[in-house]
């Protein structure tokens, strides 16, 4: 925090870590081998998706048979836009890495389950062993290993239990481990973890919820809830359970006969329960389509060329195949628009946080610096990675940040003292879309606070009632014109020089523009 790489509304009891020692293995391949070379990081990711790709291919063909609907599941999987992010963006590689071995867990399961295939039996957990250690998103094999006990295991319960007891075992092995080497997420407000925050997490698990199955069925994405006002959001999710309610109909004649159908539903709602553990967003649907592109494939060879076995009247068949080819333009036509934009999307953030980083001066005197940021549209992606940024072009940059108020939203800046600031929020400090990553609801802040910080004070004067803050007071050790301050604000797409106003004048500092007005 006195270096600026964690905002100074921090708590102390902070933490995120993230217990993925496989995936962090792959990027230390990168940075061991071809440490210069962007594109064979990228390759390296890319053999992983494709990977995904012949093991979903291969699992499809399991469950189906082979034929028609395997082919339909698998292209539908393949070319939907929730697959770009973690395909090209390589710190979201952890996400290949866990559905692959999740998928090749199912398999394996189902080969020894069906076939009698012993090898299964001890494959079956070693690759859930390795999902789990790619990335907490290996507990979507999970739900698709607890929805096959259920509706493809035959026999007695005691023995579909005994059978799920391997992988029982891998999951408390992972618990223990998790806990005892100290992974977990504390202190956040976008990251809950349900052991540490049972409580936050029931209290916005159902939003996250029904925004990710909108996501999964629909073409508006679940990351939308994230970058819109309180009241868009709730269109949002009312759209979210009429998309819910109106699938649930479509389908039910398809889940009453079919067991598979069931697994596919199962398996995809309990594998979003472990991911509602952050905010909805479509890269959080590698494991929940698997079972979505599953059923949606055969609604649709069901419901074409007639949709008898679908629905009994004809004002139902013909709502069937309204329904049927609306899904047909939504997954086979948006979706691999939206796989090419997404692509493109994080390319475009990539070059804006280098913009951003590149618009800040760096004179050799910068070194001796603190550099404060009055504000700018998030903290994430536009104030922590500057020094790193820096460092890798080559050039100096400031011995620490100072940043004010990274919000999307307007300010009133007023000068106190030849030493102070007071900074009003329209909006509060956490309006953004991830305003809330730094500091969660269980660590509100209220009007007194003070934060100590090396050369300055943070003071809170106006709060609101979740903990927001709408007011503070910045108090540096020296003048606010002093040399060794550098003083930045946001401006289009980048930061510009600021001077404070004088002692006992306001200025009015327009909003910062959002991440989905510049560059979604």
């Amino acid at each position: 925090m006195d270096g600026g790489h964690l905002p100074w509304w921090t708590p102390p009891r902070f933490r995120i870590a993230f217990f993925r020692y496989l995936s962090t293995l792959t990027m230390w391949v990168d940075y061991r081998l071809w440490p210069e070379s962007a594109w064979l990081m990228h390759a390296q990711s890319l053999l992983w998706f494709a990977a995904l790709v012949v093991a979903v291919v291969l699992f499809y063909r399991r469950m189906f048979g082979g034929g028609m609907v395997a082919g339909l599941a698998a292209l539908l999987y393949a070319v939907d836009e929730a697959r770009a992010v973690p395909a090209i963006w390589l710190s979201n590689r952890n996400a290949l890495l866990a559905t692959l071995f999740a998928v090749l867990c199912l398999w394996a399961h189902d080969r020894w389950r069906r076939d009698a295939w012993r090898p299964g039996a001890a494959l079956g957990p070693l690759f859930l062993a390795l999902a789990l250690g790619s990335a907490e998103l290996g507990l979507g094999a999970v739900a698709y290993l607890v929805a096959h006990a259920v509706f493809l295991e035959p026999g007695p319960w005691r023995r579909r239990l005994v059978a799920l007891a391997p992988h029982g075992a891998v999951v408390a092995a992972w618990i223990v481990l998790y806990r005892v080497l100290g992974y977990g997420v504390v202190g956040s407000g976008l990251y809950l973890d349900p052991v540490n925050d049972l409580a936050g997490y029931a209290r916005l698990f159902p939003d996250r919820f029904v925004y990710q199955l909108l996501g999964q069925w629909t073409a508006i994405p679940a990351d939308l809830a994230a970058y819109v006002t309180a009241d868009v959001q709730r269109v949002l999710w009312l759209l979210g359970l009429g998309t819910i309610a109106v699938v649930a109909w479509a389908l039910t004649p398809l889940l009453r006969r079919d067991a598979l159908a069931r697994f596919w539903m199962l398996g995809m709602l309990l594998s979003l329960v472990p991911v509602a553990a952050t905010f909805a967003s479509n890269r959080l649907l590698m494991c929940a389509g698997l079972g979505g592109m599953g059923l949606l494939a055969q609604f649709l060879v069901a419901a074409f060329p007639r949709a008898d076995s679908l629905a009994r009247t004809r004002l139902s068949r013909q709502a069937v195949r309204v329904l049927s080819w609306l899904l047909i333009v939504t997954h086979l036509g948006i979706a691999p628009l939206g796989l090419a934009l997404a692509f493109a999307g994080v390319q475009n953030m990539g070059r804006a946080q280098i913009e951003a980083a590149a618009s800040i001066p760096h004179p050799p005197r910068i070194a001796q610096q603190d550099l404060v940021i009055l504000h700018s549209p998030d903290y994430l992606f536009f104030v922590a990675p500057i020094a790193a940024l820096k460092h890798f072009d080559g050039h100096p940059y400031a011995r620490s940040m100072r940043p004010l108020a990274t919000t999307p939203v307007p300010l009133v800046v007023t000068r106190v003292d030849e030493r102070t600031l007071d900074v009003r929020m329209e909006g509060g400090l956490f309006a953004g879309p991830l305003g809330r990553l730094f500091r969660g609801w269980r660590d509100p802040l209220r009007a007194g606070d003070r934060v100590e910080l090396d050369g300055w004070t943070v003071t809170v004067l106006d709060a609101a009632a979740d903990g927001d803050v709408l007011e503070a007071r910045f108090e540096f050790a020296v003048p606010l014109e002093d040399p060794s301050l550098h003083w930045v604000r946001w401006e289009d797409h980048g930061y510009v020089p600021f001077s404070p106003p004088p002692v006992g004048r306001s200025i009015r500092v327009p909003a910062a523009r959002s991440l989905l007005e510049q560059y979604r």
